[in-house]
């Protein structure tokens, strides 16, 4: 597979990257002992959610996010989408005059953003690693770039609209 452990490493770096989030919230708000009632607020509610949710997607994880049949796993997909919804709740746009479109401003533009950059991660490890010389991989090439051509053709507009309407909302406090 041309992906190999990638999906695996990227999720083991989010889960990283949440404990150093959930310590350098604890930290100012009295240190380690502050932990138990950080995971209690809204914060740490979200915060488990969404390391539950990476933590499943890393434990069920295999290496074909698009199966030879072009279709999408959806439990998979479903993860994801719990885990972007769960950071888009604990984001600075929820704690803004309509929290209702801080949230959909933000939700929508990190699933753009989480869309367009593994789209292009995928891009760029299959390009490597599959072989230019061989028809059939090739063939793979030309279909992997349509379908992120394709993704990228939608998320980033998505996200910049979404960047844009967030700050509109933030403006117009």
């Amino acid at each position: 597979a041309p992906f190999g452990a990638v999906p695996g490493l990227g999720a083991l770096l989010a889960r990283g990257g949440a404990a150093v989030q959930l310590l350098g919230a604890a930290l100012p708000a009295g240190g380690i002992a502050a932990l138990g009632s950080l995971i209690g607020d809204t914060f740490g509610v979200g915060w488990t959610v969404r390391a539950a949710a990476v933590l499943l997607l890393m434990v069920g994880w295999r290496s074909n996010w698009l199966p030879a049949s072009g279709r999408i796993n959806t439990g998979r997909l479903a993860l994801l989408g719990i885990a972007v919804a769960a950071t888009a709740a604990i984001s600075h746009g929820t704690a803004s005059s309509v929290p209702a479109w801080g949230f959909a401003f933000d939700f929508a533009h990190l699933a753009a953003v989480t869309a367009w950059v593994g789209g292009i991660i995928a891009l760029a490890i299959a390009y490597r690693r599959l072989d230019a010389h061989d028809e059939a991989q090739a063939t793979d090439r030309r279909k992997l770039l349509g379908r992120v051509s394709l993704l990228a053709g939608i998320a980033v507009p998505l996200g910049l609209l979404a960047g844009l309407g967030r700050a509109v909302s933030e403006l117009a406090r």
